[in-house]
């Protein structure tokens, strides 16, 4: 199983932070990514979580939109907030059974990657720049105590586009 971790595109600043709506060039970047990944076979079907915040919406209906392939489920996920613990996601993902779409936010979301990759909260240090895309495979190890249960596969930055 693959795991896609998305983090929201630019955003303009505004107040309260749950009602910031991306930028433009936040929507440029979302529609560019998901429209570069249509020609990757290896990408979907998927079942998208995502944060109930409305950046990380739009990112994901933008990339969605623009990428054109099959989602399967759609669900909020209020553990991907900004300031939540993404700990328990990790026990969430390992009973999922297909390829998931995860939109969320930074710091949690770097956090999570870290958690995937190597089984602690800051051990992999990984930079998730706006619209920043990540590609993990579920493969957990017996010795999940020194490792975490995913693979990096790659990394994406909208920018390169």
């Amino acid at each position: 199983m693959k795991i896609y971790l998305l983090r929201h595109a630019k955003a303009d600043p505004g107040f309260p932070d749950s009602s910031r709506v991306l930028a433009p060039r936040g929507r440029q970047h979302a529609s560019e990514l998901g429209k570069f990944f249509t020609e990757d076979e290896r990408l979907g079907p998927l079942e998208i979580w995502c944060s109930p915040l409305k950046r990380a919406q739009e990112t994901a209906l933008l990339f969605e939109k623009s990428w054109g392939g099959s989602i399967l489920a759609r669900h909020e996920v209020e553990q991907l907030e900004p300031e939540i613990d993404p700990e328990p996601l990790v026990e969430m993902i390992s009973l999922a059974s297909r390829d998931l779409l995860i939109v969320g936010h930074n710091p949690s979301l770097e956090t999570l990657t870290s958690l995937l990759l190597s089984g602690e909260r800051t051990r992999a240090r990984v930079r998730l720049k706006t619209c920043g895309f990540i590609c993990l495979e579920w493969n957990p190890l017996p010795n999940f105590g020194q490792f975490g249960p995913c693979e990096l596969r790659w990394m994406f930055d909208p920018r390169l586009i």
